[in-house]
C-alpha cells in the first residue's frame, strides 16, 4: 500500500479516534518530516483544516531536512525489536503486518499499533477527491515548515513557528499575486501532480521524467545552498531520496559516517552526472560536473 496522502488521511483519523477513547482532544499539533510525497503537500494541510468540523485547532510543524533521528525513529526500533525477540524464542511467528501488530501490542502497553487496512483507504478515496478538486497550490510551500488552520480550507503559515507567520492562504479562490512566466518555467498545474515548488523549471521536470533508481544527480542543499553529489535511492512523485557524499576539500567527495539520506523536492534535483571517479585509497571521489 503505498504511504500517499490518502493513507495519511486515514491513519490521523484512526489515531485521533484511539486517543479519543483516553482523552478530549481540542488541540492537535502535527509533527513529521517534509516528504512531499506523504506530508508536506497541499493536499494534507487542505485536509487538516477539515478537523475544524471536529472542533479541532490543528497545526503541522515540519522538520528542517537532515533533522537527524528523533523520538518516532526510537519507538520504531523498539517495536522492531520486541517483534524480533519473540520470533526467535518462538514465541510467535511474525510473516505479515497484522501479525507484527499483534505481537507488539501484546508486549507493550506504551506503545500503540495501529493497522491502517486499504480497504478504508479504499472507502475514503473519493470523498477526499472531490475535497481536494480544484485547490490551489501554497506558495513557496518547501520554504517553510509552521502550518496552522484558521477556517476550512485556509491556513497560516511561517518559516519556523507561529512567532514566524507572515501569510495566509486560501486553497479556494485564492488572490495570489501572478508571476510573469519565464522561457525556463511552468506554472504547477504543468507539471507532477502534487509538486508543490511555487514554479520549478521545464529542466528539472525533464530530470525526474527521465530518472531512475541508481542513477547519479547533483542537487542543492537547502540550508546552506551549497552542491552536492548523490545516489538515487528512491523516486517519489515529487521528490526524489538521495544518498549524498559530503566534499572534503576542493573538487573530492566523500561517504559521510553516518550516511545522509535525505528527501528533496524536484527544485532541489539540478542535474544528472556521471558516476564517482575514485582517487587514491582513501576513499575519496571526484566528479567531473562538480569542481
Amino acid at each position: 500500500m503505498p504511504k500517499d496522502k490518502y493513507y495519511v488521511h486515514c491513519a490521523v483519523q484512526k489515531i485521533l479516534c484511539e486517543l479519543r477513547k483516553k482523552i478530549d482532544i481540542s488541540v492537535v499539533n502535527f509533527w513529521t518530516d517534509g516528504a512531499a510525497s506523504q506530508f508536506k503537500s497541499r493536499y494534507v494541510l487542505c485536509n487538516m483544516t477539515y478537523l475544524k468540523k471536529q472542533e479541532i485547532q490543528a497545526s503541522w510543524h515540519f522538520f528542517a531536512t537532515s533533522h537527524g533521528k528523533g523520538a518516532v525513529d526510537g519507538i520504531g526500533g523498539e517495536v522492531k525489536r520486541r517483534a524480533r525477540l519473540a520470533a526467535l524464542s518462538g514465541e510467535a511467528r511474525v510473516q505479515n503486518a497484522k501479525e507484527f501488530i499483534q505481537i507488539v501490542n501484546k508486549k507493550t502497553e506504551r506503545i500503540l499499533m495501529i493497522e491502517i487496512e486499504n480497504e478504508c483507504v479504499e472507502r475514503e478515496r473519493e470523498m477526499l477527491n472531490g475535497r481536494w478538486d480544484g485547490i490551489d497550490a501554497i506558495p513557496s510551500i518547501q520554504k517553510n515548515h509552521f502550518f496552522e488552520t484558521v477556517d476550512i480550507d485556509v491556513v497560516t503559515f511561517g518559516l519556523h513557528s507561529r512567532v514566524d507567520i507572515t501569510e495566509t492562504h486560501q486553497f479556494r479562490g485564492s488572490e495570489n499575486e501572478e508571476t510573469e512566466e519565464s522561457e525556463n518555467e511552468m506554472e504547477p498545474e504543468n507539471v507532477p501532480d502534487e509538486l508543490e515548488s511555487e514554479y520549478v523549471s521545464k529542466e528539472n521536470v525533464g530530470i525526474l521524467k527521465d530518472l531512475k533508481i541508481g542513477d547519479w544527480v547533483k542537487v542543492r542543499y537547502e540550508i546552506d545552498n551549497k552542491e552536492y553529489p548523490g545516489e538515487v535511492i528512491t523516486i517519489g512523485e515529487n521528490d526524489v531520496q538521495v544518498k549524498v557524499m559530503v566534499r572534503k576539500f576542493s573538487g573530492f567527495f566523500k561517504w559521510p559516517i553516518p550516511e545522509d539520506k535525505i528527501f528533496y523536492p524536484v527544485s532541489a534535483i539540478l542535474a544528472k552526472i556521471s558516476l564517482p571517479e575514485p582517487v587514491g585509497r582513501r576513499g575519496q571521489y571526484r566528479f567531473p560536473e562538480i569542481p
